[in-house]
Protein backbone atom coordinates (compact mmCIF):
# COMPACT_ATOMS: atom_id res chain seq x y z
CA UNK A 1 0.00 0.00 0.00
CA UNK A 2 0.89 3.25 -0.90
CA UNK A 3 0.47 6.37 -2.44
CA UNK A 4 -2.98 6.36 -4.15
CA UNK A 5 -4.52 3.71 -1.70
CA UNK A 6 -7.06 4.58 1.06
CA UNK A 7 -8.07 3.37 4.26
CA UNK A 8 -11.00 4.56 5.67
CA UNK A 9 -11.70 4.14 8.91
CA UNK A 10 -15.69 4.57 9.87
CA UNK A 11 -17.97 5.33 12.71
CA UNK A 12 -20.94 7.13 12.03
CA UNK A 13 -23.66 5.03 14.46
CA UNK A 14 -22.98 5.15 17.92
CA UNK A 15 -21.26 7.64 20.64
CA UNK A 16 -18.30 8.35 22.37
CA UNK A 17 -17.89 5.23 23.24
CA UNK A 18 -17.72 4.33 19.86
CA UNK A 19 -16.28 7.25 17.45
CA UNK A 20 -13.51 7.71 19.94
CA UNK A 21 -11.70 4.53 19.90
CA UNK A 22 -12.28 4.56 15.94
CA UNK A 23 -10.94 7.93 16.08
CA UNK A 24 -7.98 6.56 17.76
CA UNK A 25 -7.73 3.85 15.40
CA UNK A 26 -8.17 6.40 12.28
CA UNK A 27 -4.79 8.22 13.98
CA UNK A 28 -2.76 5.55 14.96
CA UNK A 29 -3.26 4.29 11.21
CA UNK A 30 -2.29 7.94 10.07
CA UNK A 31 0.68 7.90 11.98
CA UNK A 32 1.87 4.33 10.53
CA UNK A 33 0.69 4.68 6.73
CA UNK A 34 2.53 7.79 5.76
CA UNK A 35 2.21 7.29 2.40
CA UNK A 36 -1.59 6.45 2.44
CA UNK A 37 -4.24 8.32 2.16
CA UNK A 38 -6.19 7.36 5.95
CA UNK A 39 -9.72 8.68 6.34
CA UNK A 40 -11.78 9.04 9.42
CA UNK A 41 -15.12 8.89 8.97
CA UNK A 42 -17.83 9.97 11.88
CA UNK A 43 -20.52 12.49 13.05
CA UNK A 44 -18.79 16.21 13.15
CA UNK A 45 -19.45 16.40 16.59
CA UNK A 46 -16.35 13.99 16.91
CA UNK A 47 -14.09 16.15 14.33
CA UNK A 48 -11.85 17.17 17.04
CA UNK A 49 -10.96 12.78 18.19
CA UNK A 50 -8.82 12.44 15.08
CA UNK A 51 -5.88 14.56 14.61
CA UNK A 52 -3.54 12.55 12.32
CA UNK A 53 -6.07 11.51 9.41
CA UNK A 54 -8.29 13.36 7.02
CA UNK A 55 -11.64 14.04 8.58
CA UNK A 56 -15.32 13.62 6.48
CA UNK A 57 -18.44 14.37 8.34
CA UNK A 58 -21.33 12.41 8.01
CA UNK A 59 -24.53 13.50 10.06
CA UNK A 60 -25.76 16.93 11.68
CA UNK A 61 -23.75 17.30 14.74
CA UNK A 62 -26.21 19.71 15.86
CA UNK A 63 -29.04 17.25 15.45
CA UNK A 64 -27.09 14.73 16.93
CA UNK A 65 -26.30 16.79 19.89
CA UNK A 66 -30.08 18.13 20.45
CA UNK A 67 -31.00 14.25 20.16
CA UNK A 68 -28.41 13.02 22.80
CA UNK A 69 -30.00 16.07 25.12
CA UNK A 70 -33.53 15.12 24.81
CA UNK A 71 -32.78 11.38 25.00
CA UNK A 72 -33.37 11.61 28.92
CA UNK A 73 -36.50 14.09 28.52
CA UNK A 74 -39.92 12.91 29.37
CA UNK A 75 -42.21 12.03 26.50
CA UNK A 76 -39.02 10.94 24.40
CA UNK A 77 -38.21 8.67 21.22
CA UNK A 78 -36.46 5.95 22.43
CA UNK A 79 -35.81 5.15 18.81
CA UNK A 80 -34.97 8.60 17.86
CA UNK A 81 -31.24 8.19 17.91
CA UNK A 82 -31.22 4.80 16.15
CA UNK A 83 -33.31 6.49 12.92
CA UNK A 84 -30.91 8.84 12.88
CA UNK A 85 -27.74 6.94 12.67
CA UNK A 86 -30.20 4.80 9.43
CA UNK A 87 -30.98 8.28 8.17
CA UNK A 88 -27.22 8.89 7.30
CA UNK A 89 -26.84 6.11 5.32
CA UNK A 90 -27.35 8.02 1.93
CA UNK A 91 -24.98 10.30 2.86
CA UNK A 92 -22.82 7.94 4.43
CA UNK A 93 -22.36 5.51 0.84
CA UNK A 94 -21.73 8.96 -1.19
CA UNK A 95 -18.97 10.29 0.52
CA UNK A 96 -17.73 6.56 0.57
CA UNK A 97 -18.04 6.08 -2.89
CA UNK A 98 -16.83 9.75 -3.85
CA UNK A 99 -13.16 8.79 -1.95
CA UNK A 100 -13.21 5.38 -3.64
CA UNK A 101 -13.63 6.75 -7.18
CA UNK A 102 -10.74 9.08 -5.94
CA UNK A 103 -8.26 6.11 -5.40
CA UNK A 104 -5.77 5.27 -7.60
CA UNK A 105 -5.07 2.17 -5.84
CA UNK A 106 -6.87 0.07 -3.28
CA UNK A 107 -9.52 1.12 -0.97
CA UNK A 108 -9.61 -0.58 2.79
CA UNK A 109 -12.67 0.02 4.63
CA UNK A 110 -12.42 -0.80 8.45
CA UNK A 111 -16.29 -0.15 10.19
CA UNK A 112 -17.57 0.21 13.37
CA UNK A 113 -20.18 -3.03 13.15
CA UNK A 114 -23.66 -0.63 13.18
CA UNK A 115 -22.43 0.99 9.90
CA UNK A 116 -24.41 -0.88 7.86
CA UNK A 117 -23.61 1.32 4.48
CA UNK A 118 -20.60 -0.01 4.35
CA UNK A 119 -22.05 -3.69 4.26
CA UNK A 120 -24.23 -2.66 1.54
CA UNK A 121 -21.47 -1.56 -0.53
CA UNK A 122 -19.31 -4.61 0.26
CA UNK A 123 -22.76 -6.92 -1.00
CA UNK A 124 -22.82 -4.41 -3.91
CA UNK A 125 -18.80 -4.81 -4.59
CA UNK A 126 -18.74 -8.71 -4.41
CA UNK A 127 -21.83 -9.19 -6.60
CA UNK A 128 -20.58 -6.82 -9.49
CA UNK A 129 -16.54 -7.55 -9.39
CA UNK A 130 -15.95 -10.27 -7.27
CA UNK A 131 -12.94 -11.09 -6.64
CA UNK A 132 -11.71 -8.11 -9.04
CA UNK A 133 -12.78 -5.26 -6.55
CA UNK A 134 -10.22 -3.18 -5.33
CA UNK A 135 -12.31 -2.12 -2.26
CA UNK A 136 -12.01 -4.52 1.46
CA UNK A 137 -13.78 -4.31 3.95
CA UNK A 138 -13.10 -5.28 7.63
CA UNK A 139 -15.28 -5.00 10.79
CA UNK A 140 -14.01 -3.43 13.99
CA UNK A 141 -15.79 -4.97 16.74
CA UNK A 142 -15.68 -3.13 19.75
CA UNK A 143 -17.62 -5.37 21.99
CA UNK A 144 -17.95 -9.26 22.24
CA UNK A 145 -21.96 -8.32 22.13
CA UNK A 146 -21.71 -7.75 18.74
CA UNK A 147 -20.40 -10.70 18.22
CA UNK A 148 -22.75 -14.06 16.63
CA UNK A 149 -21.63 -17.42 18.61
CA UNK A 150 -23.10 -19.74 19.31
CA UNK A 151 -22.52 -20.51 22.91
CA UNK A 152 -24.43 -17.40 24.24
CA UNK A 153 -25.72 -18.15 27.31
CA UNK A 154 -27.59 -14.55 27.57
CA UNK A 155 -29.11 -12.27 24.90
CA UNK A 156 -26.12 -10.02 24.03
CA UNK A 157 -28.58 -6.76 23.98
CA UNK A 158 -32.36 -5.83 24.88
CA UNK A 159 -31.95 -8.05 27.96
CA UNK A 160 -34.13 -5.77 29.50
CA UNK A 161 -36.54 -6.55 27.23
CA UNK A 162 -36.72 -9.94 27.06
CA UNK A 163 -35.38 -11.31 30.06
CA UNK A 164 -38.55 -12.85 31.12
CA UNK A 165 -38.52 -15.07 28.61
CA UNK A 166 -37.62 -18.61 28.78
CA UNK A 167 -35.71 -20.73 27.86
CA UNK A 168 -33.16 -18.48 27.32
CA UNK A 169 -32.41 -19.54 23.55
CA UNK A 170 -36.00 -18.20 23.23
CA UNK A 171 -35.09 -14.79 24.78
CA UNK A 172 -31.80 -14.41 22.03
CA UNK A 173 -34.08 -15.72 19.16
CA UNK A 174 -36.94 -12.67 20.45
CA UNK A 175 -33.99 -10.15 20.47
CA UNK A 176 -32.52 -11.07 17.51
CA UNK A 177 -35.98 -10.42 15.51
CA UNK A 178 -36.52 -7.45 17.56
CA UNK A 179 -33.10 -5.83 15.60
CA UNK A 180 -34.92 -7.20 12.46
CA UNK A 181 -38.00 -5.42 13.07
CA UNK A 182 -36.17 -1.84 13.74
CA UNK A 183 -33.68 -2.28 10.74
CA UNK A 184 -34.91 -4.58 7.95
CA UNK A 185 -37.50 -2.00 6.36
CA UNK A 186 -34.84 0.91 6.85
CA UNK A 187 -32.26 -1.32 5.10
CA UNK A 188 -33.93 -2.86 2.12
CA UNK A 189 -35.28 0.69 1.50
CA UNK A 190 -31.51 1.40 1.40
CA UNK A 191 -30.30 -1.47 -0.45
CA UNK A 192 -32.80 -0.81 -3.32
CA UNK A 193 -32.62 3.18 -3.92
CA UNK A 194 -28.80 2.95 -2.97
CA UNK A 195 -27.33 -0.04 -3.95
CA UNK A 196 -29.48 -1.67 -7.10
CA UNK A 197 -30.52 -4.65 -5.00
CA UNK A 198 -33.47 -5.82 -5.60
CA UNK A 199 -33.33 -9.05 -3.27
CA UNK A 200 -34.74 -8.12 0.25
CA UNK A 201 -33.57 -9.11 3.55
CA UNK A 202 -35.54 -11.42 5.28
CA UNK A 203 -34.22 -11.19 8.33
CA UNK A 204 -30.85 -11.82 10.01
CA UNK A 205 -29.60 -8.51 10.73
CA UNK A 206 -27.73 -9.36 13.83
CA UNK A 207 -26.39 -12.66 12.19
CA UNK A 208 -25.63 -11.61 8.89
CA UNK A 209 -25.08 -8.08 8.83
CA UNK A 210 -23.12 -6.38 11.81
CA UNK A 211 -20.16 -8.00 10.76
CA UNK A 212 -18.09 -7.38 7.23
CA UNK A 213 -17.38 -10.53 5.31
CA UNK A 214 -13.42 -9.48 4.57
CA UNK A 215 -12.75 -9.81 8.23
CA UNK A 216 -12.82 -8.77 11.68
CA UNK A 217 -11.08 -7.14 14.49
CA UNK A 218 -11.66 -8.42 17.57
CA UNK A 219 -10.63 -5.08 19.63
CA UNK A 220 -11.18 -6.22 23.13
CA UNK A 221 -8.89 -8.65 24.96
CA UNK A 222 -8.66 -12.66 25.33
CA UNK A 223 -9.12 -12.22 29.07
CA UNK A 224 -12.08 -10.41 28.72
CA UNK A 225 -13.79 -12.52 25.75
CA UNK A 226 -12.51 -14.80 23.99
CA UNK A 227 -13.34 -13.23 19.58
CA UNK A 228 -14.36 -16.77 17.66
CA UNK A 229 -12.33 -18.54 14.98
CA UNK A 230 -10.81 -16.16 12.33
CA UNK A 231 -10.84 -12.95 14.24
CA UNK A 232 -8.18 -11.20 14.85
CA UNK A 233 -8.27 -10.30 18.46
CA UNK A 234 -5.94 -7.26 20.08
CA UNK A 235 -6.73 -5.16 23.44
CA UNK A 236 -9.14 -2.44 24.15
CA UNK A 237 -7.86 0.04 21.66
CA UNK A 238 -6.62 2.86 24.28
CA UNK A 239 -4.17 5.23 23.43
CA UNK A 240 -1.79 8.03 25.79
CA UNK A 241 -3.47 11.04 26.78
CA UNK A 242 -3.46 14.17 24.20
CA UNK A 243 -5.91 16.11 26.07
CA UNK A 244 -6.50 19.68 26.10
CA UNK A 245 -6.25 22.32 28.52
CA UNK A 246 -9.90 22.19 29.98
CA UNK A 247 -9.70 18.47 29.96
CA UNK A 248 -6.09 19.17 31.99
CA UNK A 249 -7.95 21.07 34.11
CA UNK A 250 -10.62 18.58 34.98
CA UNK A 251 -7.70 15.87 35.50
CA UNK A 252 -6.60 18.53 38.27
CA UNK A 253 -9.84 18.93 39.97
CA UNK A 254 -10.06 15.37 40.38
CA UNK A 255 -6.74 15.19 41.78
CA UNK A 256 -7.12 17.61 44.23
CA UNK A 257 -10.39 16.63 45.36
CA UNK A 258 -8.69 13.03 46.11
CA UNK A 259 -6.19 14.47 47.58
CA UNK A 260 -8.35 16.34 49.80
CA UNK A 261 -9.32 13.78 52.23
CA UNK A 262 -8.64 10.27 53.32
CA UNK A 263 -11.48 8.86 52.33
CA UNK A 264 -11.88 7.06 49.85
CA UNK A 265 -13.07 7.71 46.20
CA UNK A 266 -15.70 6.66 44.40
CA UNK A 267 -16.47 7.87 40.53
CA UNK A 268 -20.01 7.47 39.20
CA UNK A 269 -20.15 7.94 35.29
CA UNK A 270 -23.33 7.33 33.09
CA UNK A 271 -23.24 6.66 29.28
CA UNK A 272 -22.25 9.23 27.36
CA UNK A 273 -25.52 9.02 24.95
CA UNK A 274 -27.13 10.24 28.14
CA UNK A 275 -29.94 7.49 28.63
CA UNK A 276 -33.22 8.16 30.05
CA UNK A 277 -32.31 6.13 33.12
CA UNK A 278 -29.25 8.33 33.77
CA UNK A 279 -31.94 10.54 36.42
CA UNK A 280 -32.69 7.64 38.46
CA UNK A 281 -29.19 6.52 38.76
CA UNK A 282 -27.43 9.52 40.12
CA UNK A 283 -30.33 10.05 41.97
CA UNK A 284 -29.92 6.67 43.83
CA UNK A 285 -26.04 7.59 44.01
CA UNK A 286 -26.34 10.62 45.59
CA UNK A 287 -28.77 9.80 47.93
CA UNK A 288 -26.13 6.83 48.92
CA UNK A 289 -22.96 9.33 49.25
CA UNK A 290 -25.25 11.54 51.67
CA UNK A 291 -25.82 8.54 53.57
CA UNK A 292 -22.06 7.76 53.44
CA UNK A 293 -20.81 11.13 55.07
CA UNK A 294 -17.47 11.26 56.02
CA UNK A 295 -16.66 7.60 54.80
CA UNK A 296 -16.42 8.37 51.29
CA UNK A 297 -16.31 10.82 48.42
CA UNK A 298 -17.25 10.81 44.93
CA UNK A 299 -16.76 12.55 41.54
CA UNK A 300 -20.16 12.40 39.50
CA UNK A 301 -19.41 12.30 36.02
CA UNK A 302 -21.68 13.75 32.82
CA UNK A 303 -22.15 16.47 30.23
CA UNK A 304 -25.94 16.55 31.08
CA UNK A 305 -26.09 18.83 34.19
CA UNK A 306 -29.61 18.69 34.34
CA UNK A 307 -30.13 15.11 35.00
CA UNK A 308 -28.16 15.71 38.75
CA UNK A 309 -29.89 16.00 41.98
CA UNK A 310 -28.35 18.07 44.62
CA UNK A 311 -24.90 16.60 45.63
CA UNK A 312 -24.00 16.38 48.85
CA UNK A 313 -20.90 17.97 50.32
CA UNK A 314 -18.69 15.00 49.77
CA UNK A 315 -19.26 14.45 45.90
CA UNK A 316 -18.43 17.19 42.96
CA UNK A 317 -19.66 17.58 39.18
CA UNK A 318 -17.23 17.40 36.52
CA UNK A 319 -18.82 17.60 32.87
CA UNK A 320 -16.18 15.38 31.17
CA UNK A 321 -12.73 13.90 31.98
CA UNK A 322 -10.55 12.04 29.72
CA UNK A 323 -10.40 8.73 31.48
CA UNK A 324 -7.53 7.84 29.42
CA UNK A 325 -5.44 10.48 30.99
CA UNK A 326 -6.51 9.08 34.07
CA UNK A 327 -3.71 6.71 34.96
CA UNK A 328 -2.19 6.84 37.85
CA UNK A 329 -4.94 8.01 39.94
CA UNK A 330 -6.10 5.94 42.88
CA UNK A 331 -9.75 5.24 42.58
CA UNK A 332 -11.39 3.03 45.13
CA UNK A 333 -14.82 2.43 43.24
CA UNK A 334 -15.27 2.62 39.53
CA UNK A 335 -19.45 2.59 39.03
CA UNK A 336 -20.73 2.86 35.57
CA UNK A 337 -23.22 1.01 33.60
CA UNK A 338 -21.07 -1.50 32.18
CA UNK A 339 -20.45 0.31 28.85
CA UNK A 340 -17.13 -0.90 26.94
CA UNK A 341 -15.22 2.05 27.29
CA UNK A 342 -15.94 2.29 31.20
CA UNK A 343 -15.09 -1.40 31.87
CA UNK A 344 -12.07 -1.49 29.60
CA UNK A 345 -10.59 1.78 31.08
CA UNK A 346 -11.18 0.86 34.82
CA UNK A 347 -9.68 -2.85 33.79
CA UNK A 348 -6.56 -1.54 32.51
CA UNK A 349 -5.84 1.06 35.56
CA UNK A 350 -6.28 -1.11 38.72
CA UNK A 351 -10.15 0.18 39.79
CA UNK A 352 -12.46 -2.35 41.69
CA UNK A 353 -15.76 -1.79 39.32
CA UNK A 354 -19.40 -2.17 40.76
CA UNK A 355 -21.36 -2.17 37.24
CA UNK A 356 -25.15 -1.29 37.32
CA UNK A 357 -26.18 -2.48 33.58
CA UNK A 358 -29.62 -1.58 32.56
CA UNK A 359 -29.98 -1.61 28.45
CA UNK A 360 -28.60 -2.72 25.27
CA UNK A 361 -24.81 -4.53 25.99
CA UNK A 362 -24.53 -3.75 29.54
CA UNK A 363 -26.43 -6.60 31.05
CA UNK A 364 -24.09 -8.73 28.86
CA UNK A 365 -21.09 -6.84 29.72
CA UNK A 366 -21.79 -7.10 33.19
CA UNK A 367 -22.54 -11.11 32.89
CA UNK A 368 -18.71 -11.56 30.93
CA UNK A 369 -17.30 -9.12 33.93
CA UNK A 370 -18.21 -11.13 36.82
CA UNK A 371 -17.10 -14.42 35.15
CA UNK A 372 -13.64 -13.66 34.54
CA UNK A 373 -12.76 -11.24 37.63
CA UNK A 374 -14.40 -10.02 40.94
CA UNK A 375 -16.61 -6.97 39.94
CA UNK A 376 -19.96 -6.71 41.56
CA UNK A 377 -23.26 -5.85 39.58
CA UNK A 378 -26.52 -4.62 40.25
CA UNK A 379 -29.01 -4.22 37.89
CA UNK A 380 -30.90 -1.41 37.34
CA UNK A 381 -33.93 -2.26 37.78
CA UNK A 382 -33.09 -3.13 41.58
CA UNK A 383 -31.54 -0.26 41.86
CA UNK A 384 -32.50 1.49 45.13
CA UNK A 385 -30.06 4.26 47.25
CA UNK A 386 -30.02 1.76 50.26
CA UNK A 387 -29.03 -1.29 47.86
CA UNK A 388 -26.49 0.73 46.27
CA UNK A 389 -24.61 2.25 49.34
CA UNK A 390 -24.68 -1.37 51.13
CA UNK A 391 -22.98 -2.79 48.07
CA UNK A 392 -20.69 0.22 47.81
CA UNK A 393 -19.74 -0.30 51.56
CA UNK A 394 -19.11 -4.35 51.02
CA UNK A 395 -16.64 -3.83 47.87
CA UNK A 396 -14.95 -0.84 49.85
CA UNK A 397 -14.06 -3.35 52.77
CA UNK A 398 -13.32 -5.97 50.15
CA UNK A 399 -9.29 -5.90 50.45
CA UNK A 400 -9.58 -8.80 47.68
CA UNK A 401 -11.65 -6.76 45.27
CA UNK A 402 -8.39 -4.26 45.28
CA UNK A 403 -5.73 -7.19 44.80
CA UNK A 404 -7.61 -8.25 41.68
CA UNK A 405 -7.98 -5.13 40.22
CA UNK A 406 -4.57 -4.75 40.11
CA UNK A 407 -3.65 -7.97 39.12
CA UNK A 408 -5.70 -7.75 36.06
CA UNK A 409 -4.01 -4.29 34.93
CA UNK A 410 -0.81 -5.94 35.00
CA UNK A 411 -1.76 -8.34 33.25
CA UNK A 412 -3.15 -6.55 30.41
CA UNK A 413 0.13 -3.94 30.56
CA UNK A 414 1.92 -7.27 29.96
CA UNK A 415 0.26 -8.79 27.78
CA UNK A 416 -1.61 -6.04 25.97
CA UNK A 417 -0.69 -3.46 22.44
CA UNK A 418 -1.21 0.23 22.44
CA UNK A 419 -3.23 1.50 19.83
CA UNK A 420 -0.58 1.88 18.00
CA UNK A 421 0.39 -0.86 18.26
CA UNK A 422 -3.30 -1.99 17.35
CA UNK A 423 -2.41 -0.22 14.07
CA UNK A 424 0.88 -1.84 13.36
CA UNK A 425 -1.04 -5.37 13.78
CA UNK A 426 -3.55 -3.92 11.22
CA UNK A 427 -1.43 -2.64 8.64
CA UNK A 428 0.53 -6.13 8.96
CA UNK A 429 -2.57 -8.29 8.35
CA UNK A 430 -3.22 -5.65 5.28
CA UNK A 431 0.35 -6.47 3.94
CA UNK A 432 1.66 -3.02 4.44
CA UNK A 433 4.89 -1.38 4.70
CA UNK A 434 4.74 0.91 8.04
CA UNK A 435 6.95 3.86 8.87
CA UNK A 436 9.97 3.84 11.13
CA UNK A 437 8.11 4.86 14.81
CA UNK A 438 11.49 4.96 16.60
Amino acid sequence: MGAGDVVVVSATCGSDGDARPCAMLADALGEVLRETRVVFMSNPTFERECARAEFVGVGDGDEYEALRRDHGGRGRDGGAIVRFWMSTWEEHARKLEKLISSARGRIIIMAHTLDLAVRCIEEREIRERGVRSRVECFSVVLSPALVRKPDLKIPPYLYETVSCIRPRRLAIWFAHRLVDAAFVPRLNHFRAASMGSNDPVRGGVFEDWFLCQGGAFAMYPEMFAQAPEGFHQVCFPLRSPDVDESSCEAVRKVRCFIDRADSPTIVFVSASGNPPFAAKYFKAAAKAMRALGSCAQAVFLTRHADRLPPLPNNSIHIPFLPLEACAGIHIDLFVSHGTIGCLAHALRFGWPQLVVPAAWDQPFHAALLRSTTNARALPMKCLTWRRLRRVMEEILKDEVALVEARRIAKKLEADSASITDVAVVIAGRLNEPICDLN
